[in-house]
């Protein structure tokens, strides 16, 4: 029997963002922000896209959601190139396909009240036939999320910083999307907090069948929530693989060294720590062949040459490295 179709198919995705090379210079260079990235995400499926601060994840993020327009590449969901549809048509998958955003406080509107700020989303797409209906489906959601109808009148500086990401999801969760994208909804929470919001996806991506891409910096945080594991660097992909299979079997020497920076809870273990040289390069200037070679304690001569494929390691284990 053949696999059934992936909901998401992202193939060769390019973000190239133009930029002066000075204040006073005429000449325009490019930010390199996301280079040929390709991925099939199934349905039901949580993906965690992780790498450091600068490495295009949230502009990958965005950019499947057309939140902002990739240069190039197709982006398919449910078998339709979403990057060919025009305004009119791409309403409708805009209630497929819905972001948490990272700033729990910033992403919400001081002046709407939590009633409101959900309640947006339904009336926009006209998804309640009353009053009534309206309201009934906002409590609804609060209670999904963890909240009660006793928040309805609140404004975003009377709740906690857990409480207002609870109140993104619940904006996110209003229209019945298929498709998450979930921008490090945890990092800018406190750490007694994180577990419970983790939590709270891993309840309703069950309940409610969900697709999720989850965007983190913190190996640690997606261990426990995702199907499988992507690590992204400067761009581009280094290595992809099941989340047991990643966590016991790093194959790329990038995913490594994010493995070694992960607290281990057992003090009597230790874990060797990979410290990388230097810092991640500008994406205007990339390095040559290999993006992470300027870094790679592994490096040799040959990896400024060659740009290495992403090859399989085992069943659904995927590296981009000549060396390992």
């Amino acid at each position: 029997m053949s696999a059934p179709a992936p909901l998401l198919r992202i193939e060769n995705l390019s973000k190239l963002y133009p930029v002066k090379a000075g204040p006073f210079s005429r000449s325009r260079e490019t930010v390199k922000a996301v280079q040929d990235f390709s991925l099939d995400i199934g349905r039901g499926e949580v993906i965690g896209l992780v790498g450091e601060s600068g490495s295009g994840k949230t502009t990958l993020g965005r950019s499947i959601l057309r939140l902002i327009e990739p240069t190039s590449g197709t982006v398919r969901f449910d078998g339709v190139d979403i990057t060919k549809l025009g305004p009119r048509e791409m309403r409708e998958y805009r209630r497929r396909m819905q972001i948490i955003f990272q700033d729990p406080f910033g992403s919400l509107n001081p002046r709407f009240t939590a009633e409101r700020i959900i309640g947006e989303a339904i009336d926009t797409h006209r998804l309640a036939r009353n009053k009534g209906e309206r309201q009934a489906r906002i409590v609804d959601l609060l209670e999904k999320t963890g909240l009660s109808s006793s928040h309805l009148t609140r404004y975003p500086h009377e709740f906690s910083g857990g409480q207002r990401q609870r109140i993104g999801i619940a904006r996110a969760l209003a229209v019945g999307p298929q498709f998450i994208v979930a921008d490090e909804p945890v990092s800018a929470l406190d750490v007694s907090v994180q577990a419970q919001v983790l939590n709270l996806l891993q309840d309703l991506k069950r309940d409610l069948d969900l697709t999720m891409l989850m965007v983190a910096h913190d190996l640690g945080v997606v261990e426990y929530v995702s199907n499988r594991v992507v690590v992204m660097y400067l761009g581009r992909i280094m290595e992809v693989a099941p989340a047991r299979k990643l966590y016991a079997n790093p194959m790329h020497p990038y995913t490594r060294a994010l493995l070694s920076a992960v607290p281990v809870p057992d003090p009597t273990k230790r874990r060797t720590r990979t410290i990388l040289k230097g810092e991640i390069p500008s994406p205007i200037h990339p390095p040559s062949g290999c993006v992470f070679r300027t870094r790679c304690p592994l490096a040799i001569d040959e990896c400024a040459k060659v740009v290495p494929p992403l090859e399989a390691v085992s069943e659904g284990h995927l590296k981009a490295c000549i060396r390992t």
